[in-house]
């Protein structure tokens, strides 16, 4: 990935995503969203990360598209085109950046909202304007911590387009009916706290405290919660959305065996018995 166009580090079993286009108030093009999966990846990949941060550089979080980069590369290509021969096809941000993975819910590869597919926790730390796709990934990571003073926008009725990638699935699913049709069909701008009220975000802190509390909740979770279970517990959540009840229940059947074999549960126990942070090694 580029380190300029995302940030990626790693301390105390904490990764720390950051879109890192700052001037453009992290708006997204194709290059970003194709280095935030490649850096999500990463995490979730490594043994050594427990939770992930996602967060934005600078006053932003995501303001949404790069509406402005699309038309020029668009432009770009179609004057590029030799003379009788048909323009080569817009780049358009509903193509898919990387090959599907059999093993996975395809409903979970999509280019923008694929964050549930990633098996560790997402706090997204919403550290300023969210917007447009930027609603998208904010609303498909596992948790929203914002800035007190963050406005959000899901205004795509006003530009003429359709809600994009997933969010008029999840929005229903994290704020109910009546609050993501007000949301989405009226375009308008939602401040911090009613965005809490909804239930789109878990918690508002001062912005000067945002980083504190967001890192304080993520190295609990990094502390105490056993990985392998911690991985299983975020699926058994996304796939709760088509399941029954009783497949539910057969998941929970084979997920149990899963904890069942690991080192973790017994670390589990005994680190509890003797009332000292547990020392899981993910297996």
């Amino acid at each position: 990935m580029s380190e300029s166009t995302v940030l990626y580090k790693v301390e105390n079993r904490i990764a720390t995503i950051t879109l890192n286009r700052p001037d453009k108030h992290n708006a997204m093009n194709y290059d970003l969203a194709n280095d935030l999966h490649a850096a999500m990846i990463q995490a979730d990949a490594d043994d050594e990360v427990r939770v992930i941060v996602f967060t934005g550089a600078g006053k932003s979080f995501c303001v949404g598209a790069d509406i402005s980069a699309i038309a020029r590369s668009n432009a770009r290509a179609s004057s590029a085109a030799p003379d009788g021969a048909p323009a080569p096809k817009p780049r358009n941000m509903s193509k898919l950046f990387w090959p599907m993975d059999a093993g996975i819910r395809p409903d979970f590869q999509a280019t923008h909202n694929y964050f549930p597919m990633i098996g560790k926790p997402i706090i997204c730390m919403i550290n300023g304007a969210t917007a447009g796709v930027g609603i998208s990934y904010a609303c498909f990571s596992d948790m929203r911590f914002s800035a007190d003073d963050v406005t959000f926008a899901a205004g795509f009725v006003q530009r003429g387009i359709a809600a994009e990638w997933g969010t008029s699935w999840i929005l229903p699913k994290l704020i109910g009916h009546g609050n993501a049709s007000d949301f989405l069909l009226s375009g308008r701008k939602v401040k911090a706290p009613e965005a809490l009220q909804m239930g789109l975000l878990n918690r508002i802190v001062p912005r000067d405290k945002l980083e504190e509390v967001t890192y304080e909740y993520a190295a609990n979770i990094a502390t105490w919660c056993a990985p392998v279970s911690l991985r299983l517990q975020k699926r058994q959540i996304w796939e709760s959305y088509y399941q029954t009840l009783g497949e539910s229940n057969m998941m929970f059947k084979d997920f149990t065996k899963i904890c069942g074999a690991t080192e973790d549960l017994r670390e589990a126990g005994i680190s509890f018995m003797e009332k000292r942070p547990p020392n899981f090694k993910g297996r």
